[in-house]
Protein backbone atom coordinates (compact mmCIF):
# COMPACT_ATOMS: atom_id res chain seq x y z
CA UNK A 1 0.00 0.00 0.00
CA UNK A 2 1.19 3.52 -0.76
CA UNK A 3 1.06 5.79 2.27
CA UNK A 4 1.64 9.49 2.94
CA UNK A 5 2.71 10.39 6.48
CA UNK A 6 3.10 13.87 7.94
CA UNK A 7 4.89 14.31 11.25
CA UNK A 8 7.11 11.34 10.44
CA UNK A 9 10.03 12.61 12.55
CA UNK A 10 7.95 13.31 15.66
CA UNK A 11 7.56 11.27 18.84
CA UNK A 12 4.48 9.41 17.60
CA UNK A 13 5.27 9.68 13.88
CA UNK A 14 8.52 7.72 14.13
CA UNK A 15 6.67 4.83 15.79
CA UNK A 16 3.91 4.77 13.20
CA UNK A 17 6.50 5.04 10.42
CA UNK A 18 8.38 2.01 11.74
CA UNK A 19 5.14 0.01 11.94
CA UNK A 20 4.12 0.93 8.40
CA UNK A 21 7.59 0.14 7.05
CA UNK A 22 7.68 -3.25 8.79
CA UNK A 23 4.41 -4.09 7.03
CA UNK A 24 6.06 -3.35 3.68
CA UNK A 25 4.18 -0.20 2.77
CA UNK A 26 5.69 2.38 0.41
CA UNK A 27 5.85 5.61 2.40
CA UNK A 28 6.15 9.24 1.37
CA UNK A 29 7.04 11.45 4.34
CA UNK A 30 6.38 15.19 4.41
CA UNK A 31 9.25 16.69 6.43
CA UNK A 32 9.99 20.38 7.13
CA UNK A 33 13.08 21.93 5.55
CA UNK A 34 16.16 21.58 7.73
CA UNK A 35 14.86 18.66 9.76
CA UNK A 36 17.20 15.67 10.10
CA UNK A 37 15.84 12.62 8.27
CA UNK A 38 18.76 10.24 8.86
CA UNK A 39 16.78 8.23 11.43
CA UNK A 40 13.88 7.60 9.03
CA UNK A 41 15.74 7.31 5.71
CA UNK A 42 15.66 3.50 5.69
CA UNK A 43 11.89 3.42 6.25
CA UNK A 44 10.67 5.76 3.53
CA UNK A 45 10.47 5.53 -0.23
CA UNK A 46 10.70 9.29 -0.61
CA UNK A 47 10.98 12.43 1.50
CA UNK A 48 9.09 15.52 0.43
CA UNK A 49 10.54 18.66 1.93
CA UNK A 50 8.07 21.33 2.96
CA UNK A 51 5.60 22.59 5.49
CA UNK A 52 2.02 21.44 5.96
CA UNK A 53 0.83 24.92 4.96
CA UNK A 54 2.72 24.74 1.66
CA UNK A 55 0.13 23.57 -0.91
CA UNK A 56 2.75 22.42 -3.42
CA UNK A 57 4.66 20.32 -0.89
CA UNK A 58 1.49 18.76 0.47
CA UNK A 59 0.25 18.00 -3.04
CA UNK A 60 3.52 16.26 -3.90
CA UNK A 61 3.46 14.26 -0.68
CA UNK A 62 -0.09 12.89 -1.09
CA UNK A 63 0.28 12.14 -4.82
CA UNK A 64 -0.36 8.47 -5.48
CA UNK A 65 -1.22 7.65 -1.87
CA UNK A 66 -3.96 5.22 -0.91
CA UNK A 67 -4.11 6.47 2.65
CA UNK A 68 -2.87 9.64 4.36
CA UNK A 69 -1.88 9.78 8.03
CA UNK A 70 -1.79 13.38 9.22
CA UNK A 71 0.23 13.51 12.45
CA UNK A 72 2.08 16.81 12.01
CA UNK A 73 1.09 19.35 14.62
CA UNK A 74 2.45 22.05 16.87
CA UNK A 75 2.59 21.25 20.60
CA UNK A 76 2.71 23.80 23.46
CA UNK A 77 6.43 23.40 24.10
CA UNK A 78 7.21 24.63 20.57
CA UNK A 79 4.88 27.61 20.29
CA UNK A 80 5.18 31.15 21.61
CA UNK A 81 2.04 32.68 20.10
CA UNK A 82 -1.47 31.50 19.27
CA UNK A 83 -0.93 32.40 15.60
CA UNK A 84 1.58 29.56 15.39
CA UNK A 85 -1.05 27.07 16.58
CA UNK A 86 -3.52 28.46 14.05
CA UNK A 87 -1.01 28.19 11.22
CA UNK A 88 0.02 24.57 11.78
CA UNK A 89 -2.89 22.91 13.59
CA UNK A 90 -5.73 24.54 11.67
CA UNK A 91 -4.49 25.84 8.31
CA UNK A 92 -2.05 22.95 7.94
CA UNK A 93 -4.74 20.37 8.74
CA UNK A 94 -7.07 21.96 6.19
CA UNK A 95 -4.37 21.99 3.50
CA UNK A 96 -3.62 18.29 4.02
CA UNK A 97 -7.32 17.38 3.91
CA UNK A 98 -7.94 19.47 0.78
CA UNK A 99 -4.95 17.93 -1.01
CA UNK A 100 -6.11 14.46 0.03
CA UNK A 101 -9.53 15.06 -1.50
CA UNK A 102 -8.13 16.61 -4.69
CA UNK A 103 -5.77 13.67 -5.16
CA UNK A 104 -8.66 11.24 -4.86
CA UNK A 105 -7.17 9.49 -1.84
CA UNK A 106 -9.81 7.25 -0.28
CA UNK A 107 -8.66 7.30 3.34
CA UNK A 108 -7.42 9.95 5.77
CA UNK A 109 -6.49 9.41 9.41
CA UNK A 110 -6.22 12.75 11.21
CA UNK A 111 -4.46 12.72 14.58
CA UNK A 112 -6.00 15.11 17.06
CA UNK A 113 -5.93 14.88 20.85
CA UNK A 114 -8.21 13.98 23.74
CA UNK A 115 -7.02 17.23 25.31
CA UNK A 116 -9.78 19.03 23.37
CA UNK A 117 -12.14 18.14 26.23
CA UNK A 118 -10.21 20.59 28.39
CA UNK A 119 -11.45 20.30 31.96
CA UNK A 120 -14.60 18.17 31.60
CA UNK A 121 -17.63 18.98 33.72
CA UNK A 122 -18.33 15.41 34.67
CA UNK A 123 -21.89 14.18 34.77
CA UNK A 124 -20.76 10.80 33.51
CA UNK A 125 -18.20 9.20 31.23
CA UNK A 126 -16.32 11.34 28.74
CA UNK A 127 -16.62 9.76 25.30
CA UNK A 128 -17.03 10.74 21.65
CA UNK A 129 -20.45 12.24 22.38
CA UNK A 130 -19.11 14.63 25.04
CA UNK A 131 -18.86 18.26 23.97
CA UNK A 132 -15.21 19.45 23.83
CA UNK A 133 -14.42 22.40 26.14
CA UNK A 134 -10.90 23.66 25.28
CA UNK A 135 -9.21 25.80 27.91
CA UNK A 136 -6.11 26.98 26.04
CA UNK A 137 -5.00 28.04 22.59
CA UNK A 138 -3.43 24.66 21.79
CA UNK A 139 -6.57 22.69 22.59
CA UNK A 140 -8.75 25.16 20.71
CA UNK A 141 -6.52 24.93 17.64
CA UNK A 142 -6.65 21.13 17.62
CA UNK A 143 -10.44 21.20 17.78
CA UNK A 144 -10.59 23.83 15.03
CA UNK A 145 -8.27 21.63 12.98
CA UNK A 146 -10.73 18.76 13.23
CA UNK A 147 -13.55 21.03 12.07
CA UNK A 148 -11.42 22.19 9.13
CA UNK A 149 -10.71 18.60 8.10
CA UNK A 150 -14.36 17.60 8.36
CA UNK A 151 -15.40 20.59 6.21
CA UNK A 152 -12.74 19.84 3.60
CA UNK A 153 -13.82 16.22 3.09
CA UNK A 154 -17.58 16.83 3.28
CA UNK A 155 -19.32 15.50 0.19
CA UNK A 156 -16.15 13.91 -1.19
CA UNK A 157 -15.24 10.27 -1.63
CA UNK A 158 -12.64 10.45 1.14
CA UNK A 159 -13.33 8.62 4.39
CA UNK A 160 -11.73 10.22 7.44
CA UNK A 161 -11.21 9.21 11.05
CA UNK A 162 -10.65 12.03 13.52
CA UNK A 163 -8.56 10.16 16.09
CA UNK A 164 -8.13 11.63 19.56
CA UNK A 165 -5.30 9.89 21.45
CA UNK A 166 -5.02 10.30 25.20
CA UNK A 167 -1.81 11.65 26.75
CA UNK A 168 1.19 9.71 25.49
CA UNK A 169 4.42 8.55 27.11
CA UNK A 170 7.35 6.30 26.25
CA UNK A 171 11.04 6.26 25.53
CA UNK A 172 12.12 9.61 24.14
CA UNK A 173 9.10 11.57 25.37
CA UNK A 174 10.05 15.06 26.54
CA UNK A 175 6.67 15.94 28.02
CA UNK A 176 6.88 13.43 30.87
CA UNK A 177 10.63 13.87 31.40
CA UNK A 178 10.34 16.52 34.16
CA UNK A 179 8.22 14.14 36.25
CA UNK A 180 10.61 11.23 35.67
CA UNK A 181 13.58 13.42 36.53
CA UNK A 182 12.04 14.79 39.74
CA UNK A 183 11.16 11.32 41.00
CA UNK A 184 14.52 9.84 40.01
CA UNK A 185 16.26 12.64 41.91
CA UNK A 186 14.19 11.89 44.99
CA UNK A 187 12.05 14.99 45.35
CA UNK A 188 8.60 15.56 43.88
CA UNK A 189 5.72 17.93 44.64
CA UNK A 190 2.16 16.67 44.58
CA UNK A 191 -0.94 18.85 44.83
CA UNK A 192 -3.58 17.25 47.02
CA UNK A 193 -3.75 13.60 48.04
CA UNK A 194 -2.81 12.21 44.61
CA UNK A 195 -6.11 10.42 44.18
CA UNK A 196 -7.03 12.01 40.84
CA UNK A 197 -7.15 9.41 38.01
CA UNK A 198 -4.86 9.67 35.02
CA UNK A 199 -4.71 7.82 31.72
CA UNK A 200 -1.45 7.46 29.82
CA UNK A 201 -1.03 5.55 26.57
CA UNK A 202 2.29 4.12 25.45
CA UNK A 203 3.42 5.61 22.16
CA UNK A 204 3.74 2.18 20.54
CA UNK A 205 0.12 1.41 21.39
CA UNK A 206 -0.97 4.77 19.98
CA UNK A 207 0.83 3.98 16.73
CA UNK A 208 -0.89 0.59 16.51
CA UNK A 209 -4.30 2.16 17.12
CA UNK A 210 -3.77 4.85 14.47
CA UNK A 211 -2.64 2.17 12.03
CA UNK A 212 -5.87 0.29 12.72
CA UNK A 213 -7.89 3.46 12.06
CA UNK A 214 -6.91 3.23 8.39
CA UNK A 215 -8.64 -0.13 8.23
CA UNK A 216 -11.77 1.32 9.80
CA UNK A 217 -11.81 3.93 7.03
CA UNK A 218 -12.63 1.09 4.64
CA UNK A 219 -16.05 0.94 6.29
CA UNK A 220 -16.79 4.33 4.70
CA UNK A 221 -16.75 6.44 7.86
CA UNK A 222 -17.15 10.16 7.34
CA UNK A 223 -15.39 12.47 9.81
CA UNK A 224 -16.02 10.07 12.68
CA UNK A 225 -14.38 10.96 16.00
CA UNK A 226 -12.60 8.12 17.75
CA UNK A 227 -10.92 8.27 21.17
CA UNK A 228 -7.90 5.98 21.18
CA UNK A 229 -5.70 4.94 24.06
CA UNK A 230 -5.11 2.62 26.95
CA UNK A 231 -7.93 1.40 29.14
CA UNK A 232 -5.54 1.13 32.09
CA UNK A 233 -5.99 3.77 34.78
CA UNK A 234 -3.70 4.98 37.52
CA UNK A 235 -3.89 7.74 40.10
CA UNK A 236 -1.33 10.51 40.42
CA UNK A 237 0.03 8.87 43.57
CA UNK A 238 0.21 5.38 42.06
CA UNK A 239 1.94 6.80 38.97
CA UNK A 240 4.58 8.39 41.19
CA UNK A 241 5.05 5.02 42.89
CA UNK A 242 5.39 3.23 39.53
CA UNK A 243 8.05 5.68 38.36
CA UNK A 244 9.87 5.43 41.70
CA UNK A 245 10.06 1.64 41.44
CA UNK A 246 11.36 1.90 37.89
CA UNK A 247 13.97 4.45 38.96
CA UNK A 248 14.94 2.54 42.09
CA UNK A 249 14.27 5.52 44.35
CA UNK A 250 12.09 6.39 47.32
CA UNK A 251 11.29 10.04 46.62
CA UNK A 252 10.32 12.56 49.23
CA UNK A 253 6.81 13.65 48.23
CA UNK A 254 5.98 17.19 49.30
CA UNK A 255 2.21 17.54 49.47
CA UNK A 256 0.91 20.98 48.52
CA UNK A 257 -2.54 21.71 50.01
CA UNK A 258 -5.21 21.44 47.35
CA UNK A 259 -7.78 23.99 48.49
CA UNK A 260 -5.91 27.30 47.98
CA UNK A 261 -4.70 26.37 44.50
CA UNK A 262 -8.00 24.78 43.47
CA UNK A 263 -9.97 27.98 44.04
CA UNK A 264 -7.71 30.02 41.75
CA UNK A 265 -7.54 27.15 39.27
CA UNK A 266 -11.35 26.89 38.97
CA UNK A 267 -11.66 30.62 38.33
CA UNK A 268 -8.91 30.62 35.72
CA UNK A 269 -10.38 27.58 33.95
CA UNK A 270 -13.81 29.22 33.74
CA UNK A 271 -12.26 32.30 32.12
CA UNK A 272 -10.00 30.19 29.90
CA UNK A 273 -12.97 28.42 28.30
CA UNK A 274 -13.89 31.79 26.80
CA UNK A 275 -10.47 33.31 26.07
CA UNK A 276 -8.31 30.26 25.21
CA UNK A 277 -5.01 31.72 26.49
CA UNK A 278 -1.62 30.30 25.68
CA UNK A 279 -0.80 27.18 27.72
CA UNK A 280 0.74 27.99 31.08
CA UNK A 281 1.08 26.98 34.70
CA UNK A 282 -2.60 26.34 35.27
CA UNK A 283 -2.47 23.61 32.62
CA UNK A 284 0.07 21.79 34.75
CA UNK A 285 -2.38 21.84 37.66
CA UNK A 286 -4.95 19.91 35.60
CA UNK A 287 -2.87 16.76 36.17
CA UNK A 288 -3.36 17.05 39.93
CA UNK A 289 -6.83 18.56 40.16
CA UNK A 290 -9.14 17.01 37.56
CA UNK A 291 -10.09 13.65 36.13
CA UNK A 292 -9.37 13.79 32.39
CA UNK A 293 -9.76 10.08 31.67
CA UNK A 294 -11.89 9.10 28.69
CA UNK A 295 -13.81 6.05 27.52
CA UNK A 296 -11.98 4.31 24.66
CA UNK A 297 -14.37 1.35 24.39
CA UNK A 298 -15.67 2.47 20.99
CA UNK A 299 -12.15 2.05 19.55
CA UNK A 300 -11.98 -1.45 21.03
CA UNK A 301 -15.27 -2.33 19.33
CA UNK A 302 -14.68 -0.85 15.87
CA UNK A 303 -10.93 -1.43 15.53
CA UNK A 304 -10.62 -4.78 17.24
CA UNK A 305 -7.31 -3.54 18.68
CA UNK A 306 -6.45 -2.64 22.27
CA UNK A 307 -3.42 -1.16 23.98
CA UNK A 308 -0.93 -3.87 24.97
CA UNK A 309 1.80 -2.12 26.98
CA UNK A 310 1.20 -2.18 30.72
CA UNK A 311 1.91 1.14 32.41
CA UNK A 312 4.58 -0.33 34.70
CA UNK A 313 6.40 -1.92 31.75
CA UNK A 314 6.25 1.22 29.63
CA UNK A 315 7.46 3.44 32.47
CA UNK A 316 10.33 1.09 33.19
CA UNK A 317 11.39 1.28 29.53
CA UNK A 318 11.07 5.09 29.50
CA UNK A 319 13.16 5.46 32.64
CA UNK A 320 15.84 3.13 31.30
CA UNK A 321 15.97 5.04 28.00
CA UNK A 322 16.27 8.38 29.79
CA UNK A 323 19.11 7.02 31.91
CA UNK A 324 20.99 5.74 28.86
CA UNK A 325 20.58 9.15 27.26
CA UNK A 326 21.98 10.86 30.36
CA UNK A 327 18.73 12.68 31.05
CA UNK A 328 18.18 11.42 34.59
Amino acid sequence: MRVCLTGATGFLGTRLLARLASDGHAIAALVPHGEDTSAIAACVERVVRGDVVDPDAVRDAVAGAEVVFHLAGLVPARASHRREFERVNVIGARRVAEATVRAGVARLVHCGTAAVYGVPQRTGTVDERTEPRPVNAYQASKLAGEHAVAAAVAGSGTSVVLARPTALYGAGDRATLPLLRAIARGRVRMVGDGGVPCQLTHVDDAAALLHACAGWCLAGVSADVLLVGSEERATVRSLIEIVARAAGTTPRVTVVPRAPLAAAWRLQRAIARCLHPMPGRFDGLDFFLTDRTVDVSKARRVLGVTAQVALADGVRDAVAHARRAGLL
